[in-house]
């Protein structure tokens, strides 16, 4: 049995952006040279009380199935599909005033395999700017995730691969690798753990560049209150 659930959103956003010279700013955001909207968190950054005046529409289209139950059983319900398409309109007086079309779509036909991709198409003749796609494979303890990247504003085209290994029931083990396919070489490697307990955690990962430059990180999670850590990079 199939059930198709549409759900049409809108978000409006005013900032008037008085009198906040006073906060922090941890994350400043990112420009771009292109004129490429990139969204308002990512514009702005997400501590960053910036002026604002848009409003943004989604419209989400939504696939369930469920089983036919047997006699004394539950049917198993879950999302086979999900598609949302997402646009941005700014109300200040600019020439270009829609930003990105954003599309985000999510298969998971069963349990075991499933396909995410992501884009983003602009609507004054830049095109296609950015795309993004995994197929996944998950089996008890084991899951492996591997799909293309591509972002025309930062000039990358790579290939990721992760995956992730559930050693015991409170520890994993994950690993991904980043593959330059113009370049042909490993723009990044990472490897890490997360050990779970009742009341906190701890992640360490390594993260090794092609440019010979590593990092490591550790984070302390206080599960409920909040998390410190800290990181140490070294160039060779």
């Amino acid at each position: 049995m199939y059930q198709h659930v549409t759900e049409p959103r809108v978000r409006v956003i005013e900032v008037r952006g008085f009198d906040h010279k006073a906060y922090p700013t941890h994350d400043p955001g990112a420009s771009t040279a292109t004129g490429i909207d990139p969204g308002y968190e990512r514009r702005v950054g997400i501590d960053q009380l910036g002026k604002a005046n848009e409003i943004t529409c989604y419209l989400t289209n939504i696939f369930n199935e469920k089983t036919v139950a047997r006699p004394d059983q539950a049917p198993i319900r879950w999302e086979v599909a999900r598609f949302t398409l997402s646009q941005t309109y700014k109300m200040d007086p600019i020439s270009q005033p829609f930003k990105d079309l954003y599309g985000d779509l999510t298969i998971q036909p069963n349990q075991r395999i499933g396909f995410h991709a992501d884009a983003r198409y602009n609507v004054y003749n830049f095109g296609l700017r950015e795309a993004n796609a995994d197929i996944r494979l998950n089996y008890p303890g084991v899951s492996f995730s591997v799909g293309p990247r591509f972002n025309e504003q930062l000039s990358t085209r790579y290939l990721r691969a992760e995956t992730l290994v559930k050693v015991l029931s409170n520890l994993e083990i994950r690993g991904a690798t980043s593959w330059d396919v113009l370049a042909g070489r490993a723009v990044e490697n990472r490897v890490g753990i997360d050990w779970r307990f009742s009341c906190w955690s701890v992640t360490a990962e390594y993260v090794n560049r092609h440019n010979s430059e590593s990092e490591f990180r550790v984070i302390v999670n206080l599960l409920g209150v909040g998390q410190v850590g800290s990181s140490a990079r070294a160039g060779f």
